[in-house]
């Protein structure tokens, strides 16, 4: 009998130590304060872009180098009657990261048709990303005896621009200055 108790919690101590993190994906909670924005910096609803297309969100665990490891779920903005852009994810679960500890996160925007932020970015759809954020101690159960821990909210998020990838005017610019220069140049 006491073999299997001691095989029991040795058993339980095992399974808590690979127990992953959680992190609460939601941008409508107290200490969370996001907004998307075009990319002339006006506010969502009134520029041109966001308030006509779905867009969608996913979060990323930063690792070593910048290196992005997406998470499940993704997630679309949603618009209420005083709040507009959020974000009700659920649970998302940091693989790596046990109770207790943080993690290093960014949120990725992109246009819904598109399936995937890469995908938008390179097809000319809409696309953004937030600061790299620290949550605050991850949700979950620790090891024994701990208690387990409510899910932290993504404090540290900051609001981020969404936009497609235009090229800067000075470029565009330089782009013409040349043709100009190659056609007066055939002229003569």
């Amino acid at each position: 009998m006491k073999k299997l108790f001691i095989t029991l919690a040795a058993l339980a101590i095992t399974f808590s130590t690979f127990a992953q993190g959680t992190v609460n994906f939601a941008t409508r909670v107290i200490g969370v304060k996001v907004f998307l924005a075009n990319p002339d910096g006006s506010a969502s609803t009134v520029g041109p872009g966001l308030s006509a297309k779905s867009v969608s969100a996913q979060l990323a665990l930063v690792g070593a180098g910048g290196s992005l490891t997406l998470l499940a779920p993704i997630a679309t903005f949603q618009t209420g009657a005083t709040t507009q852009w959020y974000v009700s994810g659920g649970s998302v679960a940091i693989p790596g990261f046990g109770a207790g500890t943080t993690a290093t996160l960014r949120m990725l925007a992109f246009e819904t048709s598109f399936g995937s932020y890469d995908a938008a970015k390179s097809g000319g759809g809409l696309f953004g990303a937030s600061n790299d954020f620290v949550t605050g101690a991850l949700g979950g159960t620790p090891p024994a005896p701990a208690l387990p821990i409510t899910a932290p909210n993504l404090v540290g998020l900051q609001s981020f621009v969404v936009g497609s990838s235009v090229p800067e005017p000075t470029t565009l610019a330089l782009l013409g200055l040349g043709g100009l220069a190659l056609a007066i140049r055939r002229r003569k």
